[in-house]
């Protein structure tokens, strides 16, 4: 009787010992997957800081490209462009007697301060009329008194003036342009100023820059 009692004792412990074995072994089993996924889940970040840092690198190797690219274009942009449109300053005074149209006449004084030509042959000559002599409204045909001269027959006539030169205010002054076309070839002209009993002549060299009051004839 004793004896199994004894033995059921040690099926017993036997068995409790088993079950504490296996229960280990399932610990250390559940510990390891923890270890593998946290090593494998590291892998992958890493990876992913790889093709990050990858994908940074290319995006700013792409950036250096454009931006070369772009200083490129943009220093190619700011080089002066042939056939680009050129003036001459100038300061060339003449005084005119105001249109009849408008009563009484004054004595008006015209500045000549710029001439420009474009790319497609036009001769802008910026001007100002001064009506300092004036007590009432004046006016003023510039037509008659700008104009490119032609040595070997008529002079050449304005294609458009720009300005409010037929209702000038007295004790003021009023802007504008007188336009003449010409062949975009064209490097030097004589620009003739003042009424045509006592007219001045003007040279304007476009490759110099430059201008200079000439003698005619």
């Amino acid at each position: 009787m004793n004896k199994m009692k004894g033995l059921k004792n040690i099926y017993f412990v036997l068995t409790v010992m088993i079950v504490l074995m296996i229960a280990g072994f399932y610990v250390l089993f559940q510990k390891f997957s923890a270890l593998e996924s946290a090593v494998s889940a590291d892998n992958q970040s890493g990876d992913q800081v790889s093709q990050g840092t990858s994908t940074a690198v290319t995006s700013t190797n792409s950036g250096q490209s454009t931006g070369t690219a772009s200083t490129s274009a943009a220093a190619a942009t700011s080089s002066p462009a042939q056939g680009s449109p050129v003036s001459v300053n100038a300061s060339i005074l003449f005084n005119a007697s105001s249109s009849p149209d408008l009563q009484p006449q004054a004595n008006l004084t015209i500045l000549v301060s710029k001439v420009t030509k474009t790319t497609d042959g036009n001769i802008a000559v910026t001007v100002k009329v001064f009506t300092d002599s004036a007590s009432s409204y004046s006016a003023v045909d510039l037509s008659g008194l700008i104009q490119i001269f032609n040595p070997s027959g008529n002079n050449q006539a304005a294609t458009s003036i720009t300005g409010a030169f037929k209702a000038m205010p007295p004790q003021n002054s009023v802007d504008g342009i007188v336009n003449f076309a010409m062949a975009p070839s064209t490097t030097s002209f004589i620009l003739e100023v003042g009424s045509s009993d006592n007219p001045s002549f003007y040279q304007f060299d476009f490759n110099a820059g430059n201008y200079k009051q000439i003698t005619v004839g």
